[in-house]
């Protein structure tokens, strides 16, 4: 199958790698000529344009930041739907919201072509070492077409249900991701003003109800101050703003994802946006 990708960003780019090393034809688009560049040298082929990617390919995958990304690579001017045709295969692995994901299926499939929306999980860490969880929503049968190529990148493929379900499910995932990264955050100014030691501290919590993934990864990032990899401030806060809209839409109140979002919206306007979700931090050092 010749595949598309578009978008060559800390997740695209190893993932457009690992499709590669599984043996896959790609074609790449994206606006970085340096990230075009890494993956033509491993074996892929530049396209001129983003319809230029649908064109060539069988299946298109995508890895963007934001939904306004991935809603004018697929339906915007030049976008993929121009290039789309009858029985192509579209995976979106980025995080959208559930209406995005239904608009974008709703307007490809007016040209017979089948959008899967497929968030992932796992960070940059997962995507190159090809460990992501990707959850999948859409019909079932674009799905097991789908499923070999998604395996090339994640031991954890799961068909949620239709498309939007998924990206439901990315959300509730990054509402947890994000009030947990603010409470590792909180524990460590916390021990740190009272003058405790972290390393023992951690040493207990290990072993008792505390223990999370994400104190896990998110600690030694902390204490060491390893603030240039990882997810970002700005990816934090816009996973965060579509779980509060998708509690508007129901009905809800989430006080507390209203607080994390506050921390990661604070961080991200005091400079920090570009820095791992950790670097939150330097709020309150000052």
């Amino acid at each position: 199958m010749k595949l598309g990708f578009v978008g060559l960003g800390n997740m695209g780019l190893p993932m457009a790698l690992n499709l590669i090393k599984a043996g896959h034809q790609l074609t790449v688009f994206d606006l970085s000529a340096g990230a075009v560049q890494r993956v033509v040298d491993a074996g892929a082929v530049a396209a001129s344009s983003v319809a230029a990617v649908a064109e060539s390919a069988d299946m298109v995958l995508s890895s963007l930041p934001t939904p306004v990304a991935v809603e004018t690579v697929y339906l915007g001017e030049g976008g993929l739907i121009e290039g789309a045709r009858a029985g192509q295969l579209f995976v979106d692995l980025s995080s959208i919201s559930p209406s995005l994901a239904k608009k974008m299926a709703s307007v490809f499939a007016a040209k017979d072509a089948a959008v899967l929306d497929a968030p992932v999980s796992g960070g940059v860490t997962g995507a190159r070492n090809a460990t992501l969880a990707v959850m999948v929503g859409g019909d079932p049968e674009a799905f097991k077409r789908a499923e070999p190529v998604l395996n090339s990148l994640g031991k954890n493929v799961f068909h949620v249900g239709p498309v939007g379900t998924s990206s439901m499910i990315k959300i509730l995932n990054q509402l947890l991701v994000g009030i947990q990264n603010t409470a590792v955050t909180e524990m460590v100014t916390l021990g740190r003003a009272a003058g405790m030691d972290l390393a023992q501290a951690k040493e207990v919590i290990d072993a008792s109800s505390g223990w999370s993934r994400i104190l896990e990864t998110g600690f030694p990032k902390a204490m060491n101050r390893d603030f240039d990899t990882g997810f970002g401030v700005d990816l934090m806060a816009k996973d965060l703003r579509l779980a509060r809209d998708m509690a508007k839409e129901v009905g809800v109140e989430l006080p507390v994802m209203e607080k994390a979002l506050s921390v990661f919206e604070r961080a991200s306007e005091a400079g920090l946006g570009k820095k791992d979700v950790s670097a939150a931090i330097q709020l309150y050092e000052k």
